[in-house]
């Protein structure tokens, strides 16, 4: 039997020359992707300000301002951001970051090693409007990604987490950058391709979910 392969992406996302989202100040399609500095550990905030991109329609030039903001949102967050620039941020950090910025936001962590539940989890966040943000590590590094999507072949199993990824170029005719590869139920080891790298063994860490509150 010959399983047909589906792309299911955040509530958002579409697609142009590259991916973008509807900022809703200008009412004008912009590219979600922010590309993250060479020297810095900030990928976790990069993920965190393409979440606020998608869920509360930010323009860009605002995430791209994030280190000047004075006022508002951006700049709560910069406040306690900008003490992790250089060692990274933890679930812990983000979901701080959420509540600093008071945007009428509701998280939720998944810490786990196992693969399988990290991508059933990721799923039931963008099948409810969330946005999933991943945390995975290799022998060497950590690091965050925003989930863009899931790929799903023959059913509602999780065969890859489409990421967009803050430390690799931008998209090209693709609502992606990164692949995460789910090869086996119950294993700990993926594999994690990108744009511009060799495919690396990853084990996941954490997935943070960042979802509207209910009204009222």
């Amino acid at each position: 039997m010959v399983h047909s392969t589906q792309h299911l992406f955040v509530r958002g996302l579409t697609l142009g020359a590259t991916a973008e989202y509807l900022a809703a100040e200008t009412s004008r399609r912009q590219p979600l992707h922010l590309a993250q500095g060479q020297l810095d550990a900030l990928c976790g905030i990069y993920a965190l300000c393409t979440a606020l991109m998608l869920l509360k329609g930010y323009p860009r030039a605002r995430a791209l301002r994030l280190t000047r903001a004075s006022v508002g949102p951006f700049a709560a967050m910069w406040k306690q951001a900008r003490e992790l620039a250089f060692v990274g941020s933890t679930p812990a950090d983000l979901v701080e970051l959420v509540r600093a910025a008071d945007l009428g936001l509701q998280t939720q962590v998944l810490t786990t090693a196992r693969a399988d539940r990290i991508a059933a989890e990721a799923k039931r966040a963008i099948d409810a409007g969330a946005v999933p943000l991943l945390e995975f590590e290799s022998s060497s590094w950590a690091h965050w990604c925003l989930v863009a999507g899931c790929e799903l072949q023959g059913g509602p199993v999780v065969r890859a987490l489409l990421t967009l990824d803050p430390d690799r170029r931008a998209p090209e005719l693709a609502a992606f950058n990164g692949r995460v590869e789910i090869e086996r139920r119950g294993t700990r080891r993926l594999v994690y391709r990108a744009l511009g790298r060799t495919p690396v063994a990853v084990r996941p860490r954490s997935l943070l979910v960042i979802a509207r509150a209910p009204p009222g």
